[in-house]
């Protein structure tokens, strides 16, 4: 799989996919089925960060990943 976004897309996704399981974890919401959603989007959120890979973002054309380049230092 190719990369797909950038290092701080991946940041984003790991912060809100922690708050999420920590969320769910500690019981903040009440009803089960938000639990159960909260939880779920955690995991891919993580997952998708730790591969640096979404499937969203291949589906709709988008990649924020820049291989191989760097800011030009004048």
């Amino acid at each position: 799989m190719k990369k797909n976004f950038n290092k701080s897309g991946r940041f984003i996704r790991i912060i809100l996919g922690l708050i999420l399981l920590v969320l769910a974890f500690t019981d903040f919401f009440k009803d089960d089925l938000i639990e159960n959603i909260a939880v779920g989007t955690g995991i891919i959120l993580l997952l998708t960060a730790l591969i640096y890979f979404c499937p969203l973002y291949y589906f709709l054309g988008i990649d924020t990943y820049k291989a191989g380049k760097k800011p030009k230092m004048y």
